[in-house]
């Protein structure tokens, strides 16, 4: 599918690749990024490749995955092969961030991809692939490298947030949702970006400061008194990496 076949106007992505670049991932010059995306992400996905290299990447390696391809497997699959995953594959993921690659993912995925598939293959698959890719994990987890999630607007996903649309309608209107959440249509994006965070922190700080024992909810129908852990630490917004 070309940009032409797409019902929303595509000239935002370039703003948002450079945003998800320049502020999400805050990318280094020499990085190497690990991304990984749906196949129908690739108008964002070669974006973000460009805007990588133009701030001075090292290599950008971009890991597609399929829903068609995803269904195959769950619906013809033999018996017995779905408590294997690409171990090779996450092994290479968790050396490419020893050697200090970024990550980040490109969210279109339709999440009811697998509803009707065969619900024991899909936990046993997920559940190998979540051992295997545990020691990759660790290190996005533990802020170790610097990593970043964004969204395009998939169709599958777009008819699951607006039902009441026809599919094009849908879909434009999730891309507009997704540049305005990612601060695309302001002025200056990275600006909005650096005032928003530093919002959240001044609220973090605050609350952490508080020393809460407990927060307590009310309203005209609800009186909720929840305790908070000892010791709890309230996060948002940017966090900086250990690299």
């Amino acid at each position: 599918m070309t940009d032409a076949d797409l019902p929303f106007d595509t000239a935002p992505l370039d703003k948002l690749a450079q945003v998800i670049v320049g502020t999400g991932l805050n990318l280094a010059p020499g990085q190497d990024v690990v991304l990984t995306a749906s196949a129908e992400a690739l108008p964002l996905v070669r974006r973000v490749a460009e805007a990588a290299y133009r701030a001075g990447a090292g290599l950008v390696v971009p890991i597609l995955s399929d829903e068609t391809v995803a269904r195959a497997r769950y619906a013809f699959g033999h018996d017995g092969t779905f408590d294997h995953a690409p171990g090779w594959l996450y092994e290479g993921m968790a050396k490419a961030y020893d050697a200090n690659a970024a990550r980040l993912h490109i969210a279109a995925e339709n999440p009811m991809a697998l509803a009707d598939m065969d619900p024991d293959r899909v936990a046993t698959a997920a559940k190998a692939n979540a051992a295997a890719y545990k020691p990759a994990l660790a290190k996005i987890s533990g802020f170790e490298i610097n990593w970043s999630i964004a969204a395009y607007p998939g169709h599958a996903w777009a008819a699951q947030v607006f039902p009441d649309l026809d599919p094009d309608a849908a879909q434009a209107r999730l891309a507009e949702a997704i540049f305005a959440a990612s601060r695309i249509d302001r002025a200056d994006p990275v600006a909005a970006w650096a005032e928003h965070n530093a919002d959240l922190a001044r609220r973090r700080d605050w609350l952490n400061d508080q020393r809460f024992a407990a927060l307590r909810f009310r309203s005209a129908h609800t009186d909720l008194t929840v305790g908070l852990a000892d010791g709890h630490l309230w996060q948002g917004g940017a966090s900086a990496a250990k690299n």
